[in-house]
């Protein structure tokens, strides 16, 4: 993740490829890592697996927190924004996708349509000021 977003200019052209509703769908499609990421989260009545999916997700979290933070100082993520809950909204909105698809009326347009929420609550407004500093 830390990789795929250094290779991109700024965090929030790697936001807007994370959120494009294709690469969502990708990335939640039968046999993908995020498949296996959301079946394991299903497991917690084991504390072994409990455990490790707890300790997974935190280290997501912070990669996730790190990369909104720096976003903020280069201006392409919201200035108000806390990095840290910016973090758990994206997890969380990932981790419910299969929800989604399972009993939305038409999943694909509501995809799109969280993805288009999500990024407006994360970049700046198009007429604000460039950061200074």
């Amino acid at each position: 993740m830390s990789d795929w977003a250094r290779a991109m200019p700024t965090v929030g052209a790697w936001l807007a490829g994370l959120l494009a509703p294709d690469h969502l769908a990708q990335v939640h499609a039968r046999g993908s890592l995020g498949v296996l990421f959301a079946d394991a989260m299903t497991l917690t009545a084991e504390p072994d697996i409990q455990e490790a999916a707890r300790r997974a997700n935190q280290r997501i979290a912070t990669v996730l927190t790190d990369l909104l933070a720096q976003g903020r100082r280069e201006g392409s993520i919201r200035a108000d924004l806390d990095p840290a809950v910016g973090a758990w909204w994206l997890m969380s909105l990932l981790a419910s996708q299969g929800f989604r698809y399972s009993v939305a009326p038409d999943p694909a347009q509501l995809e799109a349509a969280l993805g288009t929420l999500t990024r407006d609550l994360l970049f700046p407004p198009k007429d604000a000021p460039a950061p200074t500093g």
